[in-house]
Parts: structure tokens; sequence; C-alpha cells
């Protein structure tokens, strides 16, 4: 899986010690979407894949980073300088309620995150 010629690997986000979050760019068929998905090193020191994760067919990619740009709005004040000061659980930004345009397909119930 991880050296599959439909399968390029785009960054590595660590998790927790012995997992992390690994995204692909992933082409079965010659349809293109990412594959986001957490791996763990096993007993005999291998990483492997689990079944927990996120695929997002490229059509939805930029509603997925829209979303993210948005949430980072909230987590982050900006300070004009692009790091801002992060909000405390507490603290809410006050904006509009922004629905979902579509929905993302989830592999497995028990999110990554």
């Amino acid at each position: 899986m991880e050296n599959e010629p439909s399968k390029k690997l785009l960054g590595e986000i660590q998790r927790r010690e012995g997992e992390v979050v690994r995204v692909y760019l992933y082409r079965p068929d010659g349809q293109a979407s990412l594959d986001l998905r957490i791996w763990y090193r096993n007993d005999n020191g291998e990483m492997r894949p689990t079944r927990k994760g996120l695929r997002v067919y490229a059509e939805l990619i930029p509603q997925l980073k829209a979303a993210v740009d948005r949430a980072m709005g909230e987590i982050y004040l900006d300070s004009g300088e692009g790091e801002g000061e992060v909000l405390g659980s507490g603290e809410k930004k006050n904006d509009k309620n922004l629905e979902p345009e579509s929905k993302v397909e989830v592999e497995d119930d028990d999110l990554p995150f």
C-alpha cells in the first residue's frame, strides 16, 4: 500500500507516540482523491495503516480547504503577521453559522481526531 504507484505521500503529521497521520494523493482508476489515514508502529517496528481515516475526492478538496481555513480563522486571531493569538476553549468569534456545502466520505466511524 505504501509504495503503490497510484499513491503519492504528500505529508506526515505526528499524532502521538508510535502514530502518525499520513496524507496521500490517491489515484485508483484515474480518479484523484486525498487519503488521510492513521498509521501505527507494530510490534516488529513496521508502520502499518489502520482503518481509521478519511478519503476526500478531488472535487471536494476546495471545500475541505475552505473549511480548514475557516477553522484556522476561529482558532487564531490574526495579528497581521500570519501568526495570531490562539483562542481559548471558552472563547468564540462572532461569525455566521456556516453549513457544509456537501458531505465528505468517511471510511470509519471512529475518526482519528
